[in-house]
């Protein structure tokens, strides 16, 4: 009914750089809610507190390696992501 505006190829690349970016987030997102189910599956801290004491140093760990990459790709492609 409406004629489309036309789209220019920076509003696509703008568009495509925020998507690459959400999915970037979304993908660490669930890597970290799996890494929490993996090793809530592997290690029981129901079972004793020594459990306990290692399923959350292990989720720490994990969460912090996961946050720190996705920081690291975020950080060294900054450029790409947030233009000027």
């Amino acid at each position: 009914m409406y004629p489309e505006a036309p789209v220019s190829g920076k509003c696509k690349i703008m568009l495509f750089q925020k998507l690459l970016l959400i999915v970037i987030i979304a993908t660490a997102v669930l890597s970290g809610y799996n890494c929490y189910k993996f090793w809530s599956k592997k290690i029981d801290p129901r079972k004793s507190f020594k459990h306990f004491i290692i399923y959350m140093l292990t989720n720490l760990v994990s969460i912090f390696a996961i946050v720190f990459i996705t920081s690291f790709i975020i950080i060294y492609f900054k450029e790409f992501f947030f233009k000027k």
